[in-house]
């Protein structure tokens, strides 16, 4: 029965469609059951399309007649489609269609937990002669707003679903709002009909819904309770702001940005609607505004009991891999966030100069990621407990070459027995630090049970080994500057030469000069396999050496090295110096061995690369949540 009521409610809908649209059945996708395609008078296409969920009753109760319970993973899902989903109730004991557009569903009426929600209808939801006109302006509209056809002034209607607004005339309360207009009309212009207006407001007696095409917007549930005397310029102020919400959803944030700063009042109102900052934050963070916007929640947070917007904003401006033009602005709004909680929150202070630090850390200004990383340990106690607190300290002590202090670290870390994997560092650390027996066995016991092994461990794990037995020393006291000055032979004959490059490397193995210098003399004597490992490993302890990786990748790819080992060479110089490392190595094939060698080494090596996938780490936000464990807010869902 219920299927013959659907063929039924499907043939029905088809028959109230005007004749030059064509409405066809769909496989039933997740809930749609049809297509739509509007054709104009002359049969052309225009190109819009919408989708059609139909819902039948045969129920004779208003109630059931208008409404419908859909889960809301699939209302969700209508949402997010780039097709506008129309949802249809047929009544038979009507015979009538009331709609609804999937975007104009309110979460709000959800239940807390619920799963399903109900969706009403009213009776101006009802299909009617007017109604094929307005859905095709509304998808008009739409892919206006898709093609980027928005712009401030927003042409706004207003429409009202009460007679009176907090006991004021609606006819009254218009008029109230365009005097007040003029204020914003930079931001705002109203227009009587709809089919001229871009952005869609309706307000009743609880209720402002602000939306732009259907597409996007949001709801305001507090109408009953505004203040009556200045209910029209706080309606304004409200609209503005849902509009600035609704273009931050269709990615729009540069009109959000001017629609909050258009003037004092907008973001006064902001400061008293966190909820709506915490959505349109992150947006606003990228435009360019971004000084104000830091200002605007510094000043929100200094009123709020919570520290929920500082993680926002913290998160936004730290992960948005974007921040070296904006540093000091940045630093300011972290030390200030720090600073608010020194003496009143010890544990929250503690948290904030670890997120300061991790800024620090991402701009390679290691000292004072130190210092942040150790006062956060000391007015927060919970981090002698988190493994990754002790790996990001060694790891600015690490770039700071303290290496033993590093190595001890990052075993603290591995101790933990956490998530992340901590041993090449550990062994990168251990190598630095001398103690290269330890390092080979630590590398070796992780590229034995890893996959997808980085390609820098795996060549230093290589070379490591081969080092050992060319030095003949399993640890050293490193003689760095001792043996740097040996290094340097220039005016030395080929045997003294070599004398001074020996003894270099008995008072540091890790010489990248005397390594260097030995690569010249082995290809001198011709020697150019040996010369080929002496090039890489002073590439790989002096990983921005351009003129290195040049002679350790053009000597391995001439010599009996493994091609494995080459592309090795290739992918660790090319994510340590980029382009530049390319340019320079092409420059040489070109001079050495003219246009048509290199454009098919070339060709070889730019497949290489485009294998390497390189991103730039991104420093970790982390706060501590209500079970008293800290979370990196990358990881959540959202925020």
């Amino acid at each position: 029965m219920q299927h013959q009521l659907e063929d039924l409610s499907r043939n029905k809908y088809g028959l109230v469609l005007p004749s030059h649209w064509v409405f066809r059945d769909k496989n039933k996708d997740y809930g749609i059951d049809g297509e739509v395609e509007i054709f104009n008078s002359e049969g052309k296409a225009t190109g819009l399309v919408y989708w059609v969920q139909l819902k039948a009753t045969e129920s004779g109760k208003e109630a059931t007649i208008k409404s419908v319970d859909l889960s809301l993973e699939k209302i969700n899902y209508y949402k997010r489609l780039d097709v506008p989903v129309l949802l249809v109730r047929y009544s038979s004991e009507k015979d009538s269609f009331y709609i609804k557009w999937a975007s104009e569903v309110d979460h709000f009426f959800a239940k807390d937990g619920a799963k399903t929600m109900r969706v009403r209808f009213s009776d101006s939801d009802i299909w009617d002669e007017k109604t094929a006109q307005a859905i095709e302006e509304y998808l008009f509209k739409v892919r206006a707003v898709k093609s980027g056809a928005i712009k401030l002034p927003l042409n706004a209607c207003i429409t009202f679903g009460s007679d009176k607004i907090r006991g004021v005339g609606v006819g009254v309360l218009l008029n109230k709002i365009r005097l007040n207009l003029d204020k914003y009309r930079d931001i705002l212009s109203l227009v009587p009909n709809k089919d001229k207006a871009i952005a869609d407001i309706h307000l009743d007696s609880n209720t402002l819904k602000v939306g732009i095409a259907g597409m996007a917007g949001c709801i305001f549930h507090s109408v009953n309770l505004m203040d009556k005397s200045t209910l029209p310029s706080d309606l304004i102020k409200d609209i503005s702001l849902g509009l600035s919400v609704a273009v931050t959803m269709l990615g729009y944030s540069d009109l959000a940005a001017r629609i909050i700063f258009h003037n004092d009042d907008m973001a006064e109102r902001l400061m008293a609607k966190p909820d709506i900052i915490r959505y349109i934050l992150p947006g606003l963070l990228k435009t360019s505004y971004f000084d104000d916007v830091l200002d605007l929640v510094g000043a929100i947070i200094d009123n709020e009991e919570n520290n929920l917007l500082e993680i926002i904003a913290g998160s936004a401006v730290l992960l948005s891999g974007d921040h070296d033009r904006r540093r000091n602005s940045i630093e300011k709004f972290l030390i200030r966030n720090s600073e608010r909680y020194r003496s009143v929150e010890p544990g929250q202070y503690g948290t904030s100069m670890y997120n300061l630090g991790n800024f620090y850390r991402s701009i390679d200004r290691q000292k004072e990621a130190v210092k942040c990383y150790s006062a956060a340990r000391r007015y927060e106690h919970k981090y002698y407990d988190q493994e990754y607190f002790f790996g990001e300290l060694a790891g600015s002590l690490f770039e700071l070459g303290k290496y033993r202090s590093s190595s001890d670290f990052y075993k603290k870390a591995i101790d933990f027995h956490g998530h992340k994997e901590w041993r090449p560092q550990y062994a990168d650390a251990l190598m630095f630090a001398g103690e290269y027996r330890h390092s080979c066995d630590v590398f070796e016991d992780y590229l034995s049970n890893k996959d997808n092994k980085a390609t820098e461990w795996v060549l230093k794990a290589t070379f490591l080994k081969n080092m050992i037995r060319i030095g003949n020393t399993e640890s050293q006291i490193r003689q760095k500057e001792w043996a740097t000055s040996l290094a340097d032979i220039g005016g030395c004959e080929d045997d003294e030469a070599r004398e001074r490059l020996d003894e270099a490397l008995r008072y540091d193995l890790l010489c990248g000069l005397a390594w260097y210098n030995l690569g010249k003399l082995k290809l001198k004597e011709n020697e150019k396999e040996e010369a080929a490992f002496c090039f890489t490993v002073c590439s790989l302890v002096q990983p921005r050496d351009i003129e290195a990786w040049i002679n350790a990748t053009l000597l391995s790819f001439n010599t009996a090295v493994p091609i494995e080992i080459f592309i090795l060479i290739v992918k660790e110089a090319y994510f340590f110096n980029r382009d530049k490392y390319l340019k320079a190595l092409y420059d040489m094939i070109d001079s050495q061995a003219g246009e048509k060698p290199l454009e098919q080494i070339s060709a070889a090596i730019e497949k290489i690369v485009e294998e390497e996938s390189y991103e730039k780490p991104k420093p970790e936000l982390r706060f501590l949540d209500i079970d008293g464990k800290f979370k990196n807010i990358a990881n959540l869902q959202s925020i």
